[in-house]
């Protein structure tokens, strides 16, 4: 409830600041068949979040691993604190394929990670070949690689930092997985969601290019992690009117941009619920 408020207040801010009747005109105004082109282009994405999945649990089938996938984005979508479907994800596991408690949770938190990976890779590529960064934006882009590799480096690295000690299990693991093959699916997937996003700025006629989104969207990804409101609303307006505020962008376009991300990611969740009313686990068949 705390996080439902939270989401609320910093929304109400937001509105307060900008012209809400501009902001609906310009979402009626949109291009819709960009808009369609960007939810499809968006539902790859989550098909290939699955497949990273199945590559980090290759205990799982693939079908197993999509379903998961679904069902993890509609609780993380439906649940405070965008952490739900991590939760669900865990149980899930544990229940069906006889992993003790430990493993499950740490199967989940490397594609965590895997996912967080691709996001950084995906931005230092775009933030290399792109000559239109912001330089304001450039401080945030080497804060955020330098942070989230820090932990990265100190997670692989651990046994040369005695109070990581215990965490072998995660360390060996997220080394395993970080293979070539792997890197490169995780790329291509952060790659084709700033594709959608791409797309969907094509709708509303706003000048970013791929490799700008490239960079964008990871930091608001990261910004969103933060598990202090409901499934990420609020949160990542915020961080997209701030980024979008170095390039120059109107607000109330920078919030009709954001609403309709939000709005998408929603719209894919509905397919994982549907899912949790069949009658037949795919899991426990399995």
């Amino acid at each position: 409830m705390k996080k439902l408020i939270i989401s609320f207040i910093i929304l109400g801010l937001i509105v307060y600041n900008i012209d809400v009747q501009k902001t609906w005109s310009i979402i009626q105004t949109m291009d819709v068949t960009y808009a369609l082109l960007a939810i499809v282009i968006y539902g790859i994405s989550v098909v290939l979040a699955g497949y990273r999945f199945f590559t980090v649990c290759p205990f799982l089938s693939f079908k197993d691993a999509l379903v998961l996938t679904f069902k993890g984005l509609t609780l993380s979508q439906a649940l405070p604190g965008g952490v739900g479907g991590d939760v669900y994800r865990i149980i899930q596991i544990k229940k069906h394929t006889h992993h003790h408690q430990p493993h499950a949770f740490y199967n989940v938190l490397v594609d965590r990670l895997m996912g967080v990976v691709g996001f950084m890779a995906t931005m230092m590529i775009g933030f290399g070949l792109s000559h239109t960064i912001p330089i304001p934006l450039r401080m945030y882009v080497w804060g955020a690689f330098t942070s989230v590799m820090g932990v990265i480096m100190v997670i692989i690295f651990k046994k040369y930092i005695p109070f990581f000690s215990n965490i072998n299990h995660l360390s060996d693991l997220l080394k395993k997985r970080l293979s070539i093959k792997n890197i490169v699916i995780v790329i291509v997937g952060a790659v084709v969601m700033c594709a959608s996003f791409y797309v969907l700025n094509l709708a509303f006629h706003i000048s970013l290019t791929l490799l700008d989104l490239m960079v964008l969207f990871p930091l608001v990804a990261l910004v969103s992690l933060v598990p202090i409101s409901f499934a990420g609303w609020g949160v990542r307006e915020g961080a997209i009117l701030f980024f979008l505020k170095s390039y120059g962008i109107d607000p109330s376009l920078a919030l009709s941009f954001s609403l309709m991300i939000g709005m998408i990611q929603l719209l894919w969740a509905i397919p994982g619920g549907l899912m949790f009313f069949q009658k037949n686990d795919p899991l426990k068949e399995s």
